[in-house]
């Protein structure tokens, strides 16, 4: 069972002028007039906290990999360009070897277990998984 120390969920304020695309905010329910976007801290320091957050519980010779359900296409590639653009101050962990999509390998694998034709889930959503996979309710 995962408790929320082992989790980290931090929002990240964007830029002053940054576009905000109406579908992603549809999907995500967050405007620029969220409460959590706009007491939320800059892209520095929230990957600051989340490589601490990694360094305090991983040691220097475990693999880390990280799972970003549907991210796939958005967070991960994101995440890649900001680490590795040049100039960059931020740098990935050197614990974070692997990056997952368990979303891509749900949908695009039809041996994957929890493929849609191998299950009777209604949605391949991240709830509906995790309550297939763990029998409980997503924090």
């Amino acid at each position: 069972k995962t408790s929320s120390n082992d989790l980290f969920n931090e929002y990240i304020k964007p830029l002053i002028g940054a576009v905000w695309s109406q579908n992603a905010m549809s999907i995500h329910g967050i405007s620029p007039d969220y409460e959590k976007i706009r007491d939320a801290s800059k892209i520095e320091d929230v990957w600051s906290n989340f490589c601490s957050f990694i360094d305090d519980r991983v040691r220097p010779d475990e693999v880390v990999i990280l799972l970003a359900y549907n991210g796939g296409s958005c967070d991960l590639k994101w995440l890649w360009k900001l680490t590795q653009a040049p100039n960059s101050t931020m740098n990935i962990p050197s614990q974070l070897q692997f990056f997952l999509d368990p979303l891509r390998v749900i949908k695009n694998y039809k041996s994957c277990p929890l493929h849609p034709k191998k299950t009777k889930l209604e949605s391949c959503n991240l709830e509906s998984i995790y309550k297939f996979v763990s029998g409980e309710e997503l924090l």
